[in-house]
Formats: C-alpha cells, sequence, structure tokens
C-alpha cells in the first residue's frame, strides 16, 4: 500500500452510528439488546460514508494481500539443484576445439569428494595435437571469498611442462579419468561456487613445450545438503582422534580441543621414535556437520606458531621447532571422513622415518638414514626421528 493510500484512509470521517446508539440506549425505556442500527433511508451522508469506508477496507485487503504475497516469496527457501550432471564447456577462440567439465553430483555431502572430469573434442576438420598441462580446481562462496586452492595446497602451480598425447583426428574426443582429476573433500557450507582449469592446451609443433591455452570455463554451482545435527565438539574430536591410526593415542585433546602434552607414536617396528609433543584441536561447528583439525607441535616446549591455511607455506628455521602437523576430518551423524590427509613440516638433525596415511593406517615411506640431517615436507605424510 502507498503513502498516499494510507493518507486517504486515515482521512476518512468515522461514521456517526456509535453516538446513536448510545442516545437510543440512554432513552427512558429503551432496550438493552443492540442490534444492526438503523439508517434513515433517505440519509445521503450515511450512504456515502458506508461507501467511503467499503471502498477503504477493499484497499486495505489489497494492501495486505500484496504484503503476504511479496514476505512468502521473499522468505520462499531457494530451489535445490538437481542431482543430474553438470556439464560447462568452453570453445577455443582462434581452433575449432572445445574443453567440456562434466561434475557428477552438484548436490554434495559434507565428507564427499568432488566428482570431475573433463573432455577435449576436435570440431573441425583438421588433424589437431593436443597436450595435458595440469589442472586448478578453486572453491569460493558465492560471495567470493575462496576456501580452497589446489595450486597452492600441491605446493606450486599445477600447470606444468604440456605432455603431448596423442593427436585428435576431427570429430574424435578424449577423456581424462576421473581419477586422474583434481578433487577435494567438502566441508564447507553451501552454496559453492567451483571455478575449473581446463587441463588440455593445445601443442605447437613450431616450438618444444609451447602451447595454446583453450581458455576458462564457466563457474559450477553446488549445494551442500546436510541431514541430521552436528555432532558434540569433544565428541567430534574423540572420533577424529580414533580415525588416526593410533597417532594421536597417547596425545588426545582435552575438552574443547584444549592443548595437552604428550606423545604422537609411530607404527611399531621401523626403527622410528615417539615424538614428544603438545597436542590440541580446532572445531569449527556448521549445520549438520563438525569439521575437525588435530594438530601438534615438536618439542612441547616449542613456541607458538601462527599456522598458515596450506602448511607447505610454513617454513622450519632454527631448532626450535622440529615439527608442526595438522589432520583434518569431518564428522557427521553418519560416521568420521578424512577431509585433508595429514600435512606435516619436519626439521630433524639426525635422520627421520617417513610415514604416509593409506588405507586407514600408517604405512612407512622412507626417511633418511642417520646421520643425515633432513627437513622435510609431506602432504598425507608423518615424520618420526629416527633411532641411531
Amino acid at each position: 500500500m502507498s503513502d498516499r493510500d494510507l493518507t486517504r484512509i486515515r482521512d476518512l470521517p468515522a461514521p456517526d452510528l456509535w453516538p446513536a446508539i448510545e442516545r437510543d440506549l440512554s432513552a427512558p425505556g429503551a432496550r438493552r439488546s443492540v442490534g444492526r442500527p438503523r439508517l434513515p433511508a433517505g440519509d445521503p451522508t450515511n450512504r456515502h460514508r458506508w461507501i467511503a469506508v467499503g471502498v477503504a477496507l477493499a484497499l486495505l485487503a489489497a494492501a495486505l494481500g500484496g504484503a503476504w504475497l511479496a514476505f512468502n516469496k521473499s522468505e520462499r527457501p531457494a530451489s535445490i539443484p538437481s542431482n543430474k550432471p553438470v556439464t560447462v564447456s568452453v570453445t577455443a577462440k582462434s581452433y575449432p576445439v572445445r574443453c567440456s567439465a562434466t561434475l557428477d553430483n552438484p548436490v554434495i555431502r559434507p565428507g564427499e569428494a568432488l566428482q570431475i572430469h573433463y573432455a577435449l573434442q576436435n570440431l573441425g576438420a583438421s588433424l589437431i595435437t593436443d597436450a595435458y598441462a595440469g589442472q586448478r580446481l578453486v572453491v569460493r562462496t558465492t560471495s567470493g571469498p575462496i576456501l580452497y586452492d589446489s595450486q597452492l595446497a600441491t605446493a606450486g602451480d599445477t600447470i606444468g611442462i604440456p605432455t603431448p598425447t596423442n593427436p585428435l583426428s576431427p570429430g574424435t574426443r578424449i577423456t581424462l579419468p576421473r581419477n586422474q582429476s583434481t578433487t577435494t573433500i567438502v566441508r564447507w557450507p553451501g552454496p559453492l561456487v567451483l571455478q575449473l582449469s581446463c587441463p588440455f592446451v593445445l601443442a605447437r609443433a613450431d616450438r618444444e613445450h609451447a602451447a595454446i591455452p583453450i581458455g576458462a570455463l564457466p563457474s559450477v554451482p553446488v549445494a551442500v545438503g546436510t541431514t541430521g545435527e552436528a555432532p558434540d565438539p569433544d565428541m567430534a574430536i574423540r572420533e577424529s582422534v580414533q580415525a588416526t591410526s593410533g597417532l594421536f593415542a597417547q596425545c588426545s585433546p582435552g575438552p574443547g580441543g584444549a592443548i595437552v602434552r604428550g606423545l604422537v607414536t609411530p607404527p611399531a617396528g621401523h626403527g622410528a621414535l615417539p615424538l614428544p609433543a603438545r597436542c590440541w584441536a580446532q572445531v569449527h561447528t556448521y549445520e549438520g556437520f563438525d569439521v575437525v583439525d588435530l594438530l601438534f607441535v615438536a618439542p612441547p616446549n616449542a613456541p607458538s606458531v601462527n599456522l598458515p591455511t596450506y602448511l607447505n607455506q610454513f617454513q622450519i628455521q632454527g631448532t626450535a621447532v622440529t615439527e608442526l602437523s595438522r589432520w583434518t576430518f569431518v564428522v557427521t551423524e553418519a560416521g568420521t571422513t578424512q577431509a585433508v590427509p595429514i600435512d606435516s613440516a619436519a626439521n630433524f638433525p639426525h635422520g627421520e622415518v617417513d610415514f604416509r596415511y593409506e588405507g586407514g593406517t600408517l604405512k612407512e615411506g622412507g626417511g633418511s638414514p642417520c646421520p643425515i640431517s633432513s627437513t622435510s615436507y609431506g602432504s598425507g605424510g608423518v615424520f618420526f626421528p629416527r633411532a641411531c
């Protein structure tokens, strides 16, 4: 309803009905039951007043009806994207080739991996030599802030030296298998937006390792669906500790993720020594799930450290810190999932033993012999001093 309509209603004169009723009831012998007031049939003033009241009420009803519809429209939940795969594509500006990316699960649950696969098609009538040049996956919110960047998470630019593949005949198509596609575990509330890079380029025959990029792919929206309530933070910490293959068994964070001092223990029988450390947890609770970061720094009296978003950006200098490690899990009512493999940065002066988390257990993955010092970073691994 407009201000003009409100003014019209406010300025309408009220009908003089109730004063008349009061006069009738105050008369001697008047009946105390009140029925519909009788208006003189020939009184045009009263008739015009009733017409004005009726118009005003009609305007008010229309305005309230419009307001109700507007309110319900604004409060109506946004439509949930379909579970059907979503494909985006880009055609090269100067060459008849199309690069496409398909997201199999545009509606995803916390703890699930994004399922993406890429394809390149020759739309022209001539043979084209393509090359594989790596991928980049960026996850951001709908308002813009970046939540994950595979280029930073993998300690460098994922676009490397192009690797030539088989030439593409006219009309043919090649695909990059899902198990070779860059992915990540969803650990953020939705909705999300994916920015994908085409992993293919066009190889130039006149120069070695030279390539022509095809172009950026359109963004892909992703909905994050949740069921149930987020677990209690302390329970989420306990569930995460149980998923570490015993690594935090003797250094489990306290209530609320409080710091404890204990031993980070390696699997037995590999010549690795337990690592005295300071352990704690950080819990982020969202609708329907928790994200738990289990962390330790060695030795226990190491100075406080500022953790970067990606641990490969942490530089250990000197001997005050020998190792810093973070392991991230998504915990829901349905279970616990490793969201980010354990990241560790270490500096041991007399040899080390490396372990990687594979198939739910820690497995030896190499290291350096005694007495060689080693400064290491490992995504998906943790390091222990070697018994020399």
